[in-house]
C-alpha cells in the first residue's frame, strides 16, 4: 500500500495507484487517483470556513442538487475524526451489507474540511471494495494551520506548522512544492529521482542553483557549498549547502533584500536528489531544511517500502 496527501487529508491506497489530476487550492479541489488502466476514484474538499457550518445540512443540499439518495444502511466503516457523514449506494433499490458506494461524504471539525469521494462506474467490483474497506477507513485529515503531510508519485514531503501551499511542480521524475508563511519566508522542498541520471545532467552545485519556479529577484551564492549532512530514518544523509541572497534587479536591489539557504543530499537507498531551501527576509533555518529533508520519504518508510 502507497499513500495520497494532498491539502490536509491522507489515506492509504494500492502502491500503484498514482493521481491521473490535482486541481484547487486550499479553500477547495480534486484530485483524481487511478491505476495503470484507468481513474478509479475522485476526493473532492471543501474547507467552509464558517464557524458555525451546518455539515449535515450542506451534504443533504448537495445531495439534492445531484439528485442522489442518501443511504439509510449498510454504510461503510467511518475513518476517525469525522462527523455528519453520509454515504450513496452504487444500488438505490438495494440496500444492504453487500451493496457497493457509489459516494461517500465526510466533515471533520478539527480541520474544517469536507471530503467527497466517489468511486468510478466501470470500476471492477474488487477495486471498489478496496476503496471502501481500506482506503476509506485510513482517511486521516491535520489540524487547520498544523504540520501537514504530502505524498504524490511514490514521494512524500511534511510542511511545519504555519506554512500554506503556494506552488508546485509535479512531474514523474521532478516533484516540487512551495510554501508561504505569514512572516514572508518561503519554504521549497524538491525530489529529483533517478540520482544517477540528474547528477549526469548538471553538477549538484547547479540543482542548487537552479529553480523550479520563476522568480523576479535573482539569486547570488554568497559563500563556497560545503559539506552538509541531515539524519533521516535512522541514516545519515550526505551532500551540500549553500548560503546566497536574493535581490530585485536594478535600480531596486535595495528593496526587501533576502537571504536564503539551500541543501542537497543524496537518497542513496530510494536513489533521490532531495532538496530543500528557506528563502527569509531575515536569517534562514537550517534546523527546519533539516528537518524537512529528515522527513521526506516518510511513506515509503511508515509502509515498510512499499509506498
Amino acid at each position: 500500500m502507497g499513500y495520497i496527501a494532498w491539502m490536509g487529508w491522507q489515506m492509504r491506497v494500492p502502491a500503484d495507484w498514482r493521481p491521473l489530476r490535482i486541481e484547487g487550492d486550499w479553500t477547495r479541489g480534486y484530485v483524481i487517483v487511478g491505476d495503470a488502466a484507468e481513474p478509479v476514484l475522485q476526493v473532492k474538499w471543501w474547507r467552509p470556513g464558517r464557524e458555525r457550518f451546518d455539515a449535515d445540512r450542506w451534504i443533504t443540499r448537495r445531495l439534492k442538487s445531484l439528485r442522489l439518495r442518501r443511504g439509510a444502511a449498510g454504510g461503510p466503516t467511518d475513518p476517525r475524526g469525522f462527523t455528519s457523514t453520509a454515504w450513496v449506494p452504487e444500488d438505490p433499490i438495494l440496500e444492504s451489507k453487500r451493496n457497493l458506494l457509489r459516494m461517500w461524504y465526510g466533515y471533520a471539525e478539527r480541520a474544517g474540511l469536507v471530503i467527497e469521494m466517489t468511486v468510478s462506474e466501470g470500476a471492477p467490483n474488487k477495486v471498489k471494495k478496496e476503496v471502501w474497506v481500506k482506503s476509506l477507513p485510513s482517511m486521516t485529515v491535520y489540524d487547520a494551520g498544523g504540520l501537514t503531510r504530502w505524498a504524490v508519485f511514490g514521494g512524500s514531503f511534511e510542511s511545519p506548522t504555519g506554512c500554506r501551499l503556494t506552488g508546485k511542480k509535479l512531474l514523474l521524475g521532478d516533484l516540487a512544492l512551495w510554501f508561504g508563511a505569514k512572516d514572508g519566508s518561503q519554504l521549497t522542498l524538491r525530489q529529483v529521482y533517478p540520482y544517477q541520471l540528474a547528477v549526469g545532467r548538471r553538477k549538484l552545485e547547479r540543482w542548487m542553483e537552479v529553480r523550479p519556479y520563476k522568480e523576479r529577484r535573482r539569486y547570488k551564492s554568497t559563500d563556497i557549498a560545503e559539506v552538509w549532512r541531515a539524519r533521516s530514518f535512522g541514516r545519515t544523509l550526505v551532500g551540500l549547502k549553500t548560503v546566497g541572497q536574493k535581490r530585485l534587479p536594478a535600480p531596486l536591489g535595495f528593496c526587501s533584500p533576502r537571504r536564503t539557504m539551500t541543501v542537497a543530499v543524496h537518497d542513496a537507498d530510494l536513489d533521490r536528489l532531495l532538496l530543500a531551501e528557506h528563502d527569509s527576509p531575515r536569517e534562514p533555518d537550517e534546523q527546519l531544511l533539516a528537518a524537512a529533508i529528515g522527513r521526506m520519504n516518510w511513506g515509503y518508510f511508515e509502509s515498510g517500502g512499499n509506498a
